[in-house]
């Protein structure tokens, strides 16, 4: 980073003045997943309920981003370290499921056919991306959530928790 470059800390801050607080909460939820602009969509219709349009919400969160979809470097870390881990599972858990049920209907069927074979009703959606073990059946369903099981298992290793993709 260049000596008159902001570092994370300072750019999270300069955001969280600069925004409102649904902004905030976008970018929160948006450092635990796979960052896009069809995920930005998802995230504000589904999850946040924001009628604001997504080439707006783009542009209210670009301080944040090298490009559209990825993150400058430490800021997805700084906003994940600022918000409570009670409050980060329960975020997690909200936006697996969103995007679980954003498959088309046979791939939701598979996806959860097969985590009911290895552990029945008691897996959380977090637990499910973890799972390096199970076979998705189908190579598109695994392109899809790739991504998603890759940003977990970084979550999963920053808590702690000693998983492997």
């Amino acid at each position: 980073m260049a000596p008159d470059q902001p570092d994370a800390h300072e750019l999270v801050d300069r955001f969280r003045q600069a925004s409102s607080t649904n902004i905030q909460h976008l970018a929160e939820i948006l450092a635990l997943v796979p960052v896009s602009a069809a995920m930005i969509g998802l995230v504000q219709q589904t999850i946040l309920q924001d009628a604001m349009p997504p080439q707006w919400a783009e542009k209210a969160l670009s301080s944040l981003f090298c490009q559209v979809n990825e993150f400058k470097p430490g800021v997805r870390e700084e906003l994940l370290r600022q918000i409570p881990l009670d409050v980060l599972q329960a975020m997690v858990e909200e936006i697996l499921e969103a995007v679980v049920l954003q498959l088309p209907w046979e791939f939701q069927y598979a996806v959860f056919e097969t985590t009911q074979q290895y552990f029945g009703h008691s897996v959380s959606y977090f637990e499910m991306f973890l799972l390096p073990s199970i076979t998705w059946r189908n190579d598109w369903l695994r392109s899809q959530l790739l991504p998603f099981t890759q940003v977990i298992t970084a979550l999963a290793h920053r808590w702690g928790m000693a998983v492997a993709l």
